[in-house]
C-alpha cells in the first residue's frame, strides 16, 4: 500500500511542477571535434535536436570565437538533415577562446534563438 501511495504522490507532484502544455527546450549542442593545437585548424560540430517534432526549424547555426572580448573568427552555416553544421577555424595562436554557438531560428519557426558559451583552451 505503501508503494501505491509513493506513485500517486510523485505523479502528483510531477504535473503540479510543471505547467499544463509546457515541453521541454530543445537540446543544443557545441564542442570541438578535434584537439586543440596552436597553429592548427579546430573542428566544431552544432547540433540542435527539438524536444517535440514541431520543434524542428532550418534556421543557420552560428559560431564566434572570442578572444578578450574581441571577435577573432565567425561563420554561419546551414543545417544539414540532422540538424547539425561542422565549422572548420583557422589555425589559431594559443591562448584562451569563447566559443559562443548561436541557433537562429526561422521567422516561422516555433522555437527560440538559443546560446552556448563555452571556454576552449588552445595550446
Amino acid at each position: 500500500m505503501r508503494i501505491i501511495s509513493a506513485i500517486a504522490a510523485a505523479v502528483l507532484s510531477a504535473s503540479i511542477a510543471s505547467p499544463a502544455g509546457a515541453t521541454p527546450p530543445p537540446r543544443f549542442d557545441a564542442y570541438p571535434l578535434s584537439d586543440l593545437d596552436a597553429g592548427a585548424p579546430i573542428e566544431v560540430r552544432l547540433r540542435i535536436t527539438g524536444s517535440m517534432p514541431e520543434h524542428v526549424s532550418t534556421g543557420p547555426l552560428r559560431v564566434v570565437l572570442r578572444q578578450d572580448g574581441a571577435v577573432v573568427w565567425s561563420k554561419t552555416k546551414p543545417q544539414n538533415a540532422h540538424g547539425a553544421a561542422r565549422f572548420s577555424t583557422p589555425g589559431l595562436a594559443a591562448g584562451r577562446y569563447a566559443l559562443v554557438a548561436r541557433y537562429l531560428p526561422d521567422a516561422d519557426a516555433t522555437l527560440p534563438p538559443y546560446k552556448k558559451r563555452r571556454v576552449i583552451v588552445v595550446e
